[in-house]
């Protein structure tokens, strides 16, 4: 095992470092442009600032409250599988979004139904990317890579609700929708061709106790 850290350069030469990073930033943009893509959305459509609270509110709760057993799952399916999960469920969503609003299908109770969704799988992909990067690196580089991901995550927070507002400002909120559900394709599409062996538990039992376990 070596002692010495590779450079912040020499990091991108490493096997699948550049993917993980990329998927990273795709999908971080992608969530920060959706929590607040949504909200302008439903003011835009439906002019209902109590509706637009409720959407936040389903865009957050419900990913929190079964974050302990999507922890579980995490730690039973792998790392990969779990941010795989997490991302085609969020793009097929934003997908759905696009169509039925183009379709003039979009309601109060769709947009909810699609938020609670979208919210229940979050943890997945957020907690997945952190525990994929400590697994393709060596103990040396652990610093390194996580100042990168940490400067990546303080980006994203910055840029994704800027691009977001300008994009609707522009193109209006469907064809941002668009853009999101690209970059969460743009994610997925770099993270299936990740080779891990073992990357999950053998654990057995009921999720729900390991879940209380944790």
């Amino acid at each position: 095992m070596r002692s010495e850290s590779t450079s912040y350069r020499g990091l991108l030469a490493i096997e699948n470092i550049p993917l993980v990073l990329i998927a990273a930033c795709m999908s971080r943009l992608g969530g920060r442009m959706f929590s607040l893509l949504i909200i302008l959305h439903a003011l835009s459509r439906f002019g209902s600032p109590e509706f637009a609270g409720w959407l936040s509110f389903a865009g957050m709760v419900p990913g929190l409250i079964v974050s302990p057993v999507l922890g579980a799952l995490l730690d039973r399916v792998g790392a990969q599988r779990a941010i795989v999960m997490d991302l085609i469920v969020s793009s097929v969503l934003v997908a759905t979004l696009v169509i039925v609003d183009v379709l003039g299908l979009a309601s109060q109770s769709t947009l909810l139904l699609i938020g609670s969704i979208y919210s229940l799988t979050n943890p997945l992909g957020a907690a997945g990317i952190r525990t994929l990067l400590p697994r393709l690196v060596s103990a040396a580089d652990l610093d390194r890579i996580n100042a990168v991901d940490t400067a990546i995550y303080a980006v994203v927070d910055v840029l994704g609700p800027a691009l977001a507002g300008a994009l609707f400002s522009f193109l209006g909120g469907t064809a941002t929708f668009a853009v999101v559900a690209v970059a969460y394709g743009i994610a997925v599409s770099c993270v299936i061709p990740i080779q891990l062996a073992g990357d999950h538990s053998n654990c057995t039992g009921s999720i729900w106790r390991q879940a209380m376990d944790g």
